[in-house]
């Protein structure tokens, strides 16, 4: 499964993001979204925590845990927002058969 690091680089990556910016402090629109795809990737797709994710990007398990919740429900309405996630399932499931 990936690791954290590769979790947060490929959220970056899609998001267009500069290497660092998802633990940038404030509640930049694009961080927060950024920020929820990551975690998402942690529960879904990895062997990682939360709390792991909350110390890397300065976030606590319960707002990481919130923003979950809130892009599951925004995905359904946004289709943008839905490639994204399936952009990032498929770029991490890349890595994970290139790993293998």
């Amino acid at each position: 499964t990936p690791d954290l690091q590769t979790i947060i680089e490929t959220v970056e990556q899609i998001c267009n993001l500069e290497a660092g910016e998802l633990n940038a402090g404030g509640r930049d629109f694009r961080s927060g979204e950024a920020r929820s795809l990551a975690a998402w990737a942690v529960l879904e797709m990895s062997n990682e925590t939360l709390t792991d994710l909350g110390k890397k990007v300065g976030r606590d398990v319960s707002t990481l845990s919130s923003a979950v919740n809130r892009l599951l429900r925004r995905v359904k309405l946004d289709a943008s927002l839905a490639e994204k996630l399936a952009g990032l399932k498929r770029a991490l499931s890349e890595i994970e058969t290139l790993q293998a």
